[in-house]
């Protein structure tokens, strides 16, 4: 198989079937190609096997995309290439090593509890608006050691800056996201200037002794305080969301996670895996590169689409079946992206959300849903807005 370039569009960005569901346009397009030639010029991988090794080859440039609006990226490790990707990966490694992970814990698994303890006295929780996001907000200001005031603000210019990082972006999206750079440039520089004068040993600290120093400037720190508000708090929030959805309709898979301690890795894994949260990562290519019997020339930019990858059925069988305990393929999902861009704080996500969901099976072992979810999918990122559960 080679380059597959109909006249059909067969992703329709801004479609709002699509973007509910995209997992059927995936499926359509290994049949046809190695690599789907989308109308607006860029080229799309949907193959587990071929992002796999695209995810890893240096080919593949993310510094010389042109984000738009999102042109800050570019300060952070996300939006660049080795070897200021390797320094800026460095500047905060150290601060999400399972050894740093355990110390965040204790206070994770308080938050957990003093926000449930609220929540008993009516019986019910918005897990979107009332757990799950100023959870994990609130364990990333700790690790800043910067203040938590509780708003939504943090959450909301983040959606509004992810909403042109895809190709279905309008007007609207553009200055959305251009809004969110202004406030989170505002924001942060008002954090920094607090801890210069109020210094602590949170991650903030460190980066600005770092920009001090030399290795970092200003502002990459202001990128990277950004790219951890943001991760720290989206793709978390969706994965516990999603799992306590799962889990409200499965009284097995909840009696599971509760009795069998060695199985709960695979069920985390397979809640990433069944709906990723953040659906594709985007390269430019640097020279031409082969993939399968397709080339892609140098200069294009590509899709890598790991939402599909998740859903190849040669890698997971039955893919469209949540199944933690499927056969162990030796290849994993790739909801944490992959090679050198792959996800710092992966450990501590897996760790918040594990707690969360010990809680729940444990406290509410009949907890369950308490209305219908609220959406709010782009092209990009599957998010939920709202998501009502009765503990019990």
């Amino acid at each position: 198989m080679s380059l597959f370039a109909p006249e059909h569009d067969h992703m329709p960005f801004r479609d709002d079937a699509y973007r509910s569901n995209p997992y059927p346009a995936y499926d359509e397009i290994p049949d046809k190609g190695d690599v789907y030639l989308h109308p607006m010029g860029i080229y799309v991988v949907t193959k587990h096997a071929h992002i796999s090794t695209l995810l890893r080859d240096r080919r593949l440039s993310v510094f010389q995309i042109d984000f738009g609006p999102a042109a800050p990226l570019h300060d952070s490790m996300l939006g660049q290439d080795p070897p200021d990707h390797t320094r800026l990966r460095r500047a905060t490694m150290d601060w999400f090593v399972p050894d740093s992970v355990e110390k965040w814990k204790e206070f994770t698994r308080s938050r957990i509890r003093e926000i449930l303890v609220s929540a008993e006295t009516r019986g019910s929780i918005d897990a979107v608006t009332e757990l799950a996001y100023p959870l994990t907000h609130s364990v990333m200001c700790h690790i800043l050691d910067v203040p938590f005031d509780g708003s939504f603000d943090v959450r909301d210019k983040t959606f509004d800056f992810g909403l042109s990082l895809g190709p279905g972006a309008n007007d609207a999206d553009l200055v959305a996201t251009e809004n969110s750079v202004i406030w989170f440039d505002g924001y942060i520089r008002g954090l920094i200037a607090d801890k210069r004068a109020n210094p602590g040993n949170g991650m903030l600290d460190s980066l600005i002794s770092q920009a001090d120093s030399g290795n970092m400037t200003e502002a990459e720190v202001i990128a990277t305080t950004f790219l951890f508000f943001a991760v720290g708090h989206l793709d978390v929030s969706y994965l516990i969301e999603n799992g306590l959805r799962l889990m409200a309709g499965d009284a097995g898979l909840r009696d599971d996670y509760r009795d069998n301690i060695e199985n709960r890795p695979n069920v985390i894994n397979e809640i990433l895996r069944f709906d990723t949260p953040e659906q594709f990562v985007t390269r430019q290519t640097t020279e031409p590169v082969v993939v399968g019997d397709a080339v892609i020339p140098a200069g294009e930019l590509v899709m890598l689409m790991i939402g599909a990858a998740n859903k190849d059925p040669e890698v997971f069988a039955d893919p469209h079946t949540f199944n933690f305990r499927r056969p162990a393929t030796g290849k994993g999902h790739f909801a944490f992206g992959g090679g050198m861009h792959g996800c710092p704080g992966q450990i501590l996500a897996r760790a918040v959300a594990d707690l969360v969901f010990i809680e729940f099976v444990t406290r509410y072992p009949n907890f369950r849903l308490d209305g219908e979810p609220e959406w709010g999918h782009t092209e990009f990122i599957r998010a939920l807005h709202k998501l009502p559960m009765a503990l019990s």
